[in-house]
């Protein structure tokens, strides 16, 4: 036996065995380690799955309009359908998702649409305008009073009378006598008597201030107001609204509007926002918003790059971005034009005169010819254009240019509608062939159905009953369009942030209350919308047409998780439900951008420790109660299940008695009872936060304090706690025998009082000393300067915000400007030109026109430079 094992061990284990545990041993060790980085892998990665018991899960996707359940992962959806369909690899079911855990439902009356756009908006403005807002001011008394307000509230501004202070919002429809304010309706009031004050109507195309002085007889593409004398009323529309030389936003104010219109988008469920009027300092603001990860929600841009007479106008040098940033949430492809103006202000062009002003047709702010131009050169830059048009003089025009432009592409064999995607903003007024003309072009039409609300109680009325037959036309322009595209936005500032308002209005065509003109059936019904269609031109629609329909605007597979949850399904509640939605939580890349979908689903969903460590993190924080020190007791109550009954009729005066003890107990959870008992010992009681009053408070009695048997009425009245107890010394006394006493060396006692008052003395006489010998200290040279610092300060704040050409400190000033900051001045010598002499006015006047042209150019240099705002301030 021996023998056989030794032979055994002795015997060579065979090479093929060999090789086979090697083989066995490397696969163990490969397959470890992928299972490790597999494991790591899920435990790093961001997905979930969120399912509906009703199937309110709303695609916006032909093929499955509706699903159960979606599943996202690393910010793009990865899977759509029913519960059943949504499978996953075994292995990875297997190492992490346990059967508990795989799918969370949300609520049945909740539901989950894709993320909302704004088509058309104005970010910083929303921010800009939450300052001093006018809207649904119901008169100039109540803008004035607003304005006062506004200054009362601000210390700064009212303590300096050279403030700017810019308001938006008013809507003189909306007034009275629909009179515009002007600014004698700012100087009557002495508040605001000689301050700078600019106020912007609610769609930013027309402002009321103070005089400006002089002023042009006429502005080319706009107009000043006058009154019958011919003087101007304070009134600028569109582009007369450049002649207000307002300051320049800073960089703390650019941050700050972006802040809060971006919370607020973000709180209504907009994702992307398409931002309809972005100068080239705000795409720079953009751009460093992007690079530093703090661009909370998609943007796409359209750029205007250019001044009032397109002298830089060079389409060609736009920047593009593409997902840019961080995140790649920032993108600019585009260019923004304009044509006329608005349609409450009478400024929308229109073919015929005004109906309810016959000398009037609107303003053309740019020329056909110069809109040929501009369109063309951004054409052939590859830039998509989006051109704001409101009437139908307009619209016409602008249809024309593209009409040319696409037959000559054509010629070329090179017209591809789609690569372009030009828009027309607005789209409001169009002749009833141009409704079918603009879905022939392939031409984009980019609507705002709250402007069809806001605008239906004066629209008839302004426009006539042939006319109106062809403005705010969606759903004509939706059955027009090729594509079937019809993109929806607000406009925000111009109307409210909340996209289901244009959701309502679309489908609806009704105010917030449920009027129209025509009758609870809405304003012209047969233009109003379905849901489907309303949900689509805010969600897919505004992708395609900022062509991001392949990532964004649908939950599809493959695109970005964005998404939104809603507390009710306004694809099926009653009109007035849809204005009480609220966001319950709005994802960008499937993170919650509002709201936190971790805390949300671990509130609904999770319990146990990891759910209470999540709600921990996110959840307010409590504050902790006092712990209060009660004399040691034991309370008795009645738990059984007579709790809450009426009690008997000859029980009705007895007053509930508790019995109060020096014995101590532990406190327990749940205390012991015995059996066949109805009463349980609880622990010890803590002192309410609200504790009743002292004559409904319990009777208390002591447990040692009586004998059993009858009990005199003064004994009785002894024992019981005395209520109304009147206070044995005053507050003063109280407060005198809690004060620190403090001695000196010799036991005297000290008087804080006066010793502070001794100091506070010295300290004042210590620093009029000083202030004394600086005062000696100072030459008569630095004493003159000081007393001429003031005089000139008193000057200036006495003068007039108008300043004239015979201004004599004016000029001076403008003289010295150059030189400002140089202290080398005085010892500069002007070099002399070279070459041949430039024409110059030599103080004759020879009557052949040349002083009238050379003082025009000095002043059109000059206004030129005041010119920086309107590019931020000005508003389709």
């Amino acid at each position: 036996m021996q023998n056989s094992k030794k032979d055994a061990q002795a015997r060579p284990v065979p090479k093929a065995r060999q090789s086979s545990r090697l083989r066995w041993l490397l696969g163990s060790v490969v397959a470890g380690s992928l299972l490790s980085r597999v494991w790591l892998h899920i435990q790093t990665r961001n997905e979930y799955t969120l399912c509906s018991h009703t199937t309110s899960i709303y695609t916006v996707d032909e093929t499955q309009p509706r699903a159960q359940c979606i599943s996202v992962l690393d910010g793009h959806i990865s899977a759509v359908g029913n519960e059943a369909d949504i499978s996953r690899n075994w292995l990875l079911d297997l190492l992490y998702y346990p059967s508990a855990a795989k799918v969370r439902y949300i609520e049945r009356e909740h539901i989950i649409v894709p993320g909302l756009a704004d088509a058309h908006a104005h970010l910083l403005q929303q921010g800009f305008k939450m300052q001093l807002q006018l809207d649904g001011s119901k008169s100039v008394q109540e803008v004035i009073e607003r304005i006062k307000a506004y200054i009362i509230s601000h210390p700064d501004v009212e303590r300096d009378p050279t403030r700017w202070i810019i308001g938006m919002g008013w809507d003189q429809t909306k007034w009275p006598g629909a009179e515009f304010p002007t600014a004698a309706d700012l100087s009557s009031d002495p508040i605001l008597r000689g301050r700078f004050i600019l106020l912007l109507r609610v769609d930013v195309h027309a402002s009321v201030l103070e005089m400006l002085a002089p002023l042009p007889s006429n502005v080319e593409g706009g107009s000043i107001i006058r009154d019958a004398s011919g003087d101007p009323t304070g009134i600028f529309v569109d582009n007369a609204m450049t002649l207000v030389p307002t300051p320049s936003w800073t960089p703390d104010q650019y941050v700050d509007f972006f802040d809060t219109a971006v919370a607020e988008a973000l709180k209504f469920g907009l994702t992307s926002i398409h931002d309809a009027f972005t100068d080239p300092a705000a795409v720079e603001f953009f751009k460093k918003q992007a690079e530093s990860g703090k661009l909370p929600v998609r943007l796409y841009l359209m750029a205007v790059p250019f001044s009032e007479n397109f002298t830089d106008w060079q389409p060609s040098k736009i920047q593009r971005l593409s997902n840019y940033g961080v995140q790649g949430r920032l993108n600019l492809r585009s260019v923004k034009l304009f044509t006329d103006g608005a349609l409450g202000s009478w400024g929308a062009a229109l073919i015929e005169p005004y109906s309810d002003k016959p000398d009037a047709r609107g303003i053309m702010r740019s020329s056909p010819e110069t809109m040929d131009q501009l369109i063309r050169s951004a054409w052939e830059a590859k830039l998509q254009v989006n051109v704001h048009c409101i009437g139908d003089r307009a619209n016409e025009v602008v249809l024309d240019v593209f009409e040319k432009l696409l037959t000559e592409e054509a010629r070329n064999g090179k017209a591809e509608i789609s690569a372009f995607r030009p828009r027309i903003e607005h789209a409001q007024i169009l002749q009833l062939s141009d409704l079918q003309r603009i879905g022939k072009l392939g031409i984009i039409a980019s609507v705002q159905p709250t402007h069809g609300t806001s605008d239906m109680g004066y629209a008839e009325t302004r426009l006539g009953p042939e006319r109106i037959k062809g403005a705010y036309a969606y759903r004509t322009l939706l059955e027009a369009s090729p594509q079937k595209v019809l993109p929806l936005g607000s406009d925000f500032p111009v109307e409210g942030v909340n996209p289901l308002l244009g959701f309502y209005a679309a489908v609806f065509r009704l105010t917030v209350d449920g009027r129209s003109p025509h009758g609870d059936g809405g304003w012209f019904p047969s233009e109003r919308l379905t849901r489907a269609q309303a949900l689509k031109g805010m969600t897919l629609d505004a992708a395609y047409a900022s062509f991001a329909e392949t990532e964004l605007g649908s939950l599809t597979v493959g695109k970005r998780a964005d998404f939104v949850l809603l507390d009710r399904n306004i694809m099926e509640v009653q009109p007035a439900e849809i204005l009480k939605t609220k966001v319950v939580a709005t994802v960008i890349d499937a993170t919650a951008a509002m709201s936190n979908m971790k805390a949300y689903l671990a509130e609904k969903y999770m319990t146990g420790p990891k759910a209470d460590a999540i709600l921990a993190k996110v959840g307010p924080k409590k504050k902790k109660r006092k712990a209060t020190t009660a004399a040691p007791s034991a309370f008795v109550m009645d738990v059984d299940g007579g709790w809450g009954d009426e009690p008997k009729d000859d029980m009705e005066d007895v007053e509930e008695a508790i019995v109060a003890t020096d014995r101590s107990f532990k406190k327990r959870k749940v205390a012991p009872t015995e059996e066949g008992s109805g009463w349980a010992t609880i622990q010890p009681g803590v002192k309410e936060e609200t504790p009743p009053p002292p004559d409904e408070q319990p009777q208390v009695v002591q447990e040692t304090a009586f004998v059993g048997g009858l009990v005199s009425a003064q004994q009785l009245k002894k024992a019981l706690p005395q209520t109304n107890v009147e206070p044995t010394a005053t507050a003063e006394e109280i407060a005198l025998a809690q004060e620190t006493v403090y001695r000196d060396a010799t036991g005297k006692k000290i008087n804080t009082k006066a010793a502070r008052a001794e100091a506070a003395r010295l300290k004042r006489e210590r620093e009029e000393k000083e202030a004394q010998k600086m005062e000696w200290g100072k030459g008569l040279v630095q004493r003159d300067e000081a007393e001429k610092r003031k005089q000139e300060l008193e000057a200036q704040r006495g003068k007039k915000f108008a300043r004239y050409a015979d201004d004599a400190d004016l000029n001076e000033e403008m003289k010295a400007k150059e030189l400002w900051n140089d202290p080398a001045a005085q010892f500069l010598t002007k070099k002399r030109a070279k070459g041949p002499r430039k024409p110059e006015w030599d103080g004759v006047d020879r009557g052949n026109g040349f002083e009238k042209k050379w003082f025009q150019s000095i002043n059109q240099k000059k206004r030129k430079g005041l010119e920086s705002y309107q590019w931020s301030a000005e508003d389709m």
